[in-house]
Protein backbone atom coordinates (compact mmCIF):
# COMPACT_ATOMS: atom_id res chain seq x y z
CA UNK A 1 0.00 0.00 0.00
CA UNK A 2 1.56 3.54 -0.95
CA UNK A 3 -0.86 6.35 0.29
CA UNK A 4 -1.01 9.62 -1.38
CA UNK A 5 0.02 8.09 -5.07
CA UNK A 6 -1.08 5.38 -6.88
CA UNK A 7 1.81 5.15 -9.88
CA UNK A 8 5.26 6.31 -9.54
CA UNK A 9 5.60 9.92 -9.60
CA UNK A 10 1.86 10.98 -8.34
CA UNK A 11 3.64 12.89 -5.89
CA UNK A 12 4.98 15.46 -7.85
CA UNK A 13 3.62 17.16 -10.83
CA UNK A 14 1.02 19.94 -11.52
CA UNK A 15 -1.89 17.47 -10.70
CA UNK A 16 -0.21 16.60 -6.91
CA UNK A 17 -1.67 17.41 -3.69
CA UNK A 18 1.78 19.46 -2.80
CA UNK A 19 1.75 21.36 -5.61
CA UNK A 20 -1.68 22.16 -5.33
CA UNK A 21 -0.92 22.81 -2.05
CA UNK A 22 1.92 25.34 -2.78
CA UNK A 23 -0.26 27.03 -5.16
CA UNK A 24 -3.03 27.67 -2.53
CA UNK A 25 -0.40 29.09 -0.23
CA UNK A 26 1.40 31.10 -2.76
CA UNK A 27 -2.31 32.74 -3.83
CA UNK A 28 -3.43 33.21 -0.47
CA UNK A 29 0.01 34.83 1.01
CA UNK A 30 0.16 37.24 -2.18
CA UNK A 31 -3.61 38.14 -1.43
CA UNK A 32 -2.94 38.47 2.28
CA UNK A 33 0.29 40.24 2.15
CA UNK A 34 0.18 42.44 -0.97
CA UNK A 35 -3.16 43.44 -0.36
CA UNK A 36 -2.53 44.24 3.58
CA UNK A 37 -0.11 47.01 2.03
CA UNK A 38 -1.55 47.88 -1.49
CA UNK A 39 -3.63 50.96 -0.45
CA UNK A 40 -1.46 52.14 2.79
CA UNK A 41 -1.23 55.53 0.90
CA UNK A 42 -4.65 56.14 1.76
CA UNK A 43 -4.01 55.38 5.69
CA UNK A 44 -0.81 58.24 5.55
CA UNK A 45 -3.07 60.37 3.26
CA UNK A 46 -6.00 60.10 6.45
CA UNK A 47 -3.08 60.41 9.17
CA UNK A 48 -2.07 63.53 7.59
CA UNK A 49 -5.30 65.15 6.99
CA UNK A 50 -6.52 64.66 11.10
CA UNK A 51 -3.03 65.64 12.39
CA UNK A 52 -1.65 65.12 15.96
CA UNK A 53 -2.99 62.51 18.31
CA UNK A 54 -5.16 61.08 15.92
CA UNK A 55 -3.30 61.22 12.72
CA UNK A 56 -0.26 59.58 14.90
CA UNK A 57 -2.93 56.83 15.63
CA UNK A 58 -3.65 55.82 11.99
CA UNK A 59 0.71 55.67 10.89
CA UNK A 60 0.62 53.44 14.12
CA UNK A 61 -1.99 51.58 13.13
CA UNK A 62 -0.82 51.26 9.39
CA UNK A 63 3.18 50.40 10.29
CA UNK A 64 1.15 47.25 12.59
CA UNK A 65 -0.17 45.72 9.75
CA UNK A 66 2.44 46.18 7.31
CA UNK A 67 5.39 45.50 9.60
CA UNK A 68 3.53 42.97 11.98
CA UNK A 69 0.67 41.65 9.80
CA UNK A 70 1.95 41.87 5.71
CA UNK A 71 5.65 41.06 5.94
CA UNK A 72 5.49 37.51 6.94
CA UNK A 73 2.72 36.65 4.09
CA UNK A 74 5.17 38.63 1.60
CA UNK A 75 7.84 36.85 2.47
CA UNK A 76 5.82 33.44 2.03
CA UNK A 77 4.91 34.34 -1.58
CA UNK A 78 8.77 33.74 -2.70
CA UNK A 79 9.09 30.51 -0.32
CA UNK A 80 5.71 29.21 -1.80
CA UNK A 81 6.56 30.30 -5.61
CA UNK A 82 9.93 28.32 -5.38
CA UNK A 83 8.11 25.20 -3.65
CA UNK A 84 5.46 25.38 -6.55
CA UNK A 85 8.42 25.18 -9.36
CA UNK A 86 10.23 22.29 -7.10
CA UNK A 87 7.03 20.30 -6.66
CA UNK A 88 6.10 20.97 -10.60
CA UNK A 89 8.39 18.06 -11.45
CA UNK A 90 9.63 20.24 -14.43
CA UNK A 91 5.83 22.00 -15.55
CA UNK A 92 7.90 25.14 -14.36
CA UNK A 93 11.22 25.44 -15.63
CA UNK A 94 13.84 28.30 -14.02
CA UNK A 95 14.98 28.84 -17.38
CA UNK A 96 11.17 30.36 -18.17
CA UNK A 97 11.10 34.53 -18.72
CA UNK A 98 8.48 35.10 -16.44
CA UNK A 99 9.88 33.20 -13.23
CA UNK A 100 12.88 34.25 -13.42
CA UNK A 101 11.50 37.78 -13.66
CA UNK A 102 9.35 37.72 -11.28
CA UNK A 103 11.96 36.77 -9.03
CA UNK A 104 14.22 39.60 -9.76
CA UNK A 105 11.12 42.46 -9.83
CA UNK A 106 10.84 40.51 -6.30
CA UNK A 107 14.32 41.29 -4.72
CA UNK A 108 14.66 44.76 -6.40
CA UNK A 109 11.08 45.23 -4.22
CA UNK A 110 12.63 44.17 -1.10
CA UNK A 111 15.51 46.24 -1.90
CA UNK A 112 13.53 49.16 -2.45
CA UNK A 113 11.17 48.44 0.71
CA UNK A 114 13.95 47.56 3.05
CA UNK A 115 17.05 50.37 2.07
CA UNK A 116 14.58 53.11 1.16
CA UNK A 117 10.87 53.06 2.31
CA UNK A 118 10.69 51.00 5.76
CA UNK A 119 13.08 53.62 6.88
CA UNK A 120 11.37 56.62 5.67
CA UNK A 121 7.99 55.20 6.90
CA UNK A 122 9.69 54.55 10.47
CA UNK A 123 11.39 58.00 10.36
CA UNK A 124 7.99 59.66 9.92
CA UNK A 125 6.13 57.44 12.98
CA UNK A 126 8.76 58.98 14.48
CA UNK A 127 8.57 62.58 13.51
CA UNK A 128 4.18 62.21 14.00
CA UNK A 129 4.71 61.19 17.34
CA UNK A 130 6.90 64.04 18.13
CA UNK A 131 4.42 66.34 16.73
CA UNK A 132 1.48 64.65 18.61
CA UNK A 133 3.35 65.54 21.81
CA UNK A 134 3.72 68.70 20.86
CA UNK A 135 0.11 69.24 20.82
CA UNK A 136 -0.97 71.95 18.24
CA UNK A 137 0.40 75.37 17.65
CA UNK A 138 -0.52 78.61 19.22
CA UNK A 139 -3.83 80.11 17.68
CA UNK A 140 -4.60 76.55 16.64
CA UNK A 141 -7.05 75.46 19.70
CA UNK A 142 -4.86 75.37 22.27
CA UNK A 143 -5.05 78.97 23.63
CA UNK A 144 -2.39 80.63 25.54
CA UNK A 145 -0.22 78.30 28.37
CA UNK A 146 -0.45 75.59 26.58
CA UNK A 147 3.47 75.36 27.01
CA UNK A 148 4.46 75.24 22.78
CA UNK A 149 5.43 78.94 22.86
CA UNK A 150 9.39 78.11 22.64
CA UNK A 151 8.28 75.52 19.72
CA UNK A 152 7.81 76.65 16.30
CA UNK A 153 8.85 79.86 15.31
CA UNK A 154 6.12 82.17 14.64
CA UNK A 155 4.39 82.36 11.26
CA UNK A 156 5.89 78.98 10.41
CA UNK A 157 5.44 75.05 10.98
CA UNK A 158 7.91 73.65 13.77
CA UNK A 159 10.50 70.96 11.96
CA UNK A 160 9.02 68.34 12.55
CA UNK A 161 6.13 69.00 10.32
CA UNK A 162 8.37 70.63 7.25
CA UNK A 163 10.15 67.12 7.26
CA UNK A 164 7.48 64.83 7.43
CA UNK A 165 5.71 66.78 4.66
CA UNK A 166 8.95 66.05 2.87
CA UNK A 167 9.38 62.56 4.06
CA UNK A 168 5.58 61.75 2.94
CA UNK A 169 6.19 62.62 -0.81
CA UNK A 170 9.12 60.42 -0.71
CA UNK A 171 6.94 57.44 0.75
CA UNK A 172 4.01 58.39 -1.93
CA UNK A 173 6.96 57.35 -4.45
CA UNK A 174 8.50 54.32 -3.15
CA UNK A 175 5.04 53.09 -2.26
CA UNK A 176 3.86 53.59 -5.95
CA UNK A 177 6.95 51.98 -7.48
CA UNK A 178 6.05 48.84 -5.15
CA UNK A 179 2.40 48.94 -5.89
CA UNK A 180 3.76 49.36 -9.68
CA UNK A 181 6.19 45.89 -9.29
CA UNK A 182 3.82 44.11 -7.82
CA UNK A 183 1.28 44.71 -11.09
CA UNK A 184 3.92 43.81 -13.43
CA UNK A 185 4.86 40.46 -11.45
CA UNK A 186 1.17 39.48 -11.62
CA UNK A 187 1.56 40.21 -15.50
CA UNK A 188 4.06 37.83 -15.41
CA UNK A 189 2.36 35.08 -13.24
CA UNK A 190 -1.03 35.08 -15.70
CA UNK A 191 0.50 35.44 -19.49
CA UNK A 192 3.90 33.90 -18.41
CA UNK A 193 6.16 34.84 -21.43
CA UNK A 194 8.42 32.39 -22.37
CA UNK A 195 6.47 29.59 -20.46
CA UNK A 196 8.04 27.34 -23.58
CA UNK A 197 11.36 27.79 -22.82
Amino acid sequence: MRPFRHQQGDIMGPGSFLYKLAVYLHVTSAILGFGSVFFMGLYGKAASEKKGKEGHAISEAANKVGEGVATPFIYAVLVTGILMVLFSKGSLKWSALWIWLAIALFVIALGISHGLHRPNLKAMLALSGELAEMGPPPGAGGGAGDGNDAGPPAGGPPPQAIELEARGKKAAIYGSILNLLVLVTLVLMVWKPGAGS
